[in-house]
């Protein structure tokens, strides 16, 4: 199993919100095991390798999942919050079956920035105590202030 700072760097290199990654944000936040790669599979399904696709289609049964998932992007208290949607309106152009008429699109996106924020949170950073009374030169062995001075020829 890979680590998350193997999924992020994953994430990052390609860009790509994969079977893995999805499955593991999903436990991050509290699902089972068997229903976090279940969700995951039905959402990858239809984003494959884009960062977003059409919702128009979707089967309610469907469409509630990604609401489920967008839903708590309001409130991260209640959940995941890794998808946002935003409508497009376009025209539909002649020759079409209703040319000239107005149709709305949603789209379903990731929220990138969630999606890391899950995998890696800012508070699971090892933290250092830092003296504000050292120097980076605290470090230095004895020997090092020992060395002859090296001058540089121009």
């Amino acid at each position: 199993m890979k680590s998350d700072y193997d999924l992020v760097s994953e994430l990052e290199r390609t860009g790509i919100v994969s079977l893995s990654i999805l499955e593991r944000v999903f436990e991050k936040v509290g699902v089972q095991r068997e229903d976090a790669k279940k969700s995951a599979e039905d959402i990858i399904h239809f984003f494959g390798y884009s960062d977003r696709f059409v919702d128009n289609g979707l089967p309610p049964k469907v469409r509630d999942l990604f609401s489920i998932a967008e839903f708590i992007t309001r409130d991260s208290s209640f959940g995941v919050g890794i998808l946002d949607t935003y409508r497009e309106e376009t025209t539909l152009p002649p020759g079409s079956r209703c040319p000239g008429t107005k149709w709305d699109i949603l789209w379903r996106v990731w929220r990138m920035n969630r999606i890391y924020e899950i995998l890696l949170p800012v508070d699971s950073a090892p933290k250092q105590d830092i003296d504000k009374n050292s120097t980076v030169y605290d470090g230095l062995s004895d020997e090092a202030w020992d060395r002859p001075y090296a001058s540089v020829k121009g």
